[in-house]
């Protein structure tokens, strides 16, 4: 018999008419969600529906909601892995723009998963102190040794290696403009940068640095932005900020302001370790979490009708 999932569910009255009370929720207290021995993982193919899958796997069509509930998904639409056509369009209603995400930054990454090279002994000892400031503005040496293994020969260290490190940070710079002008960013708008610098002594202008940013927040008076490359709050050693031709500029826009004092407010991946950062686009978040979506677990076909009958019991309120 058909296990469908909403004919479980009580009927109550609405707008004067007979419908299923969808607002019920099922939680079955001894669901072995954690039990790896009742599931296999499986690969879903290009296409594949929940639907189609749960006839393959269990004779039933309508027993999708058993491999919903297997994998904790609540969005039978997002959650599920989205084929090709389905996913760019998923990009486009989201973003409007794919060519945008994917040069716009979400977060940054360790790389060690792109670094193979083995360094000797004598360069990893070469590896320079990093200076830090803690939350409280302490400053504090880290070191670029945390990146790197020994490689053992026998018992014997005979090299080094990146270390697998599984880690993320938000963001690389945070940086706060004061500027004026027309000031009409959008959130995350890659802006450009422009920095002029002047004889520390004689205040005369010399030139200009550039680099990037997203915006994370800005007003008629203030931008802040975020993720950035390139010169975006110092200038070159030897002289001092300028406002003269200082400005940022955003494409998107069109917003161009100018620049007349710069803040460093948050600086997590200095210089000297920015080799063993990587970052992320946004693009790259959402294929990544899509391509995540396509390994699913498969409830063990010989315990779906137990499951099933659990579900039954707890809406008819005998659990």
């Amino acid at each position: 018999m058909p296990q469908k999932y909403f004919s479980k569910f009580p009927l109550i009255i609405y707008n004067n008419q007979l419908a299923v009370n969808i607002t019920e929720r099922v939680v079955i207290r001894d669901f072995p969600s954690k039990n790896n021995l009742l599931y296999y993982p499986y690969d879903l193919q290009n296409n594949e529906r929940p639907d189609q899958l749960a006839d393959r796997i269990f004779n039933d069509e309508y027993m999708s909601w058993i491999v919903y509930m297997s994998n904790g998904m609540t969005d039978p639409y997002y959650d599920w892995y989205m084929p090709d056509d389905t996913f760019n369009d998923y990009l486009l209603k989201k973003y409007g723009n794919t060519d945008k995400i994917s040069s716009k930054v979400a977060y940054y990454r360790n790389n060690w998963y792109d670094d193979t090279d083995v360094i000797t002994i004598a360069e990893f000892n070469s590896l320079p102190d990093i200076p830090k400031y803690d939350a409280f503005g302490n400053l504090y040496l880290d070191t670029a040794k945390r990146y790197y293994e020994v490689v053992l020969t026998g018992s014997n260290v005979t090299a080094y290696k990146r270390k697998r490190i599984d880690e993320e940070i938000t963001t690389n710079k945070i940086v706060r403009y004061s500027i004026s002008g027309n000031s009409a960013f959008s959130n995350n708008e890659i802006l450009s940068v422009n920095l002029g610098y002047a004889n520390t002594s004689s205040n005369v202008f010399v030139a200009s640095v550039t680099g990037a940013g997203q915006v994370l927040a800005s007003n008629s008076t203030t931008l802040t932005i975020q993720h950035t490359t390139g010169y975006v709050d110092s200038v070159p050693t030897g002289y001092k900020f300028t406002s003269n031709n200082s400005y940022v500029y955003g494409g998107e826009s069109s917003s161009n302001c100018t620049v007349s004092a710069v803040y460093s407010l948050a600086n997590n991946i200095v210089a000297a370790e920015a080799i063993y950062w990587s970052p992320v686009t946004i693009y790259d978040e959402e294929y990544e979490r899509n391509e995540k979506n396509r390994t699913i677990r498969l409830m063990n076909p010989g315990a779906v009708d137990q499951v099933a009958q659990k579900a039954s019991d707890a809406l008819a309120g005998l659990l």
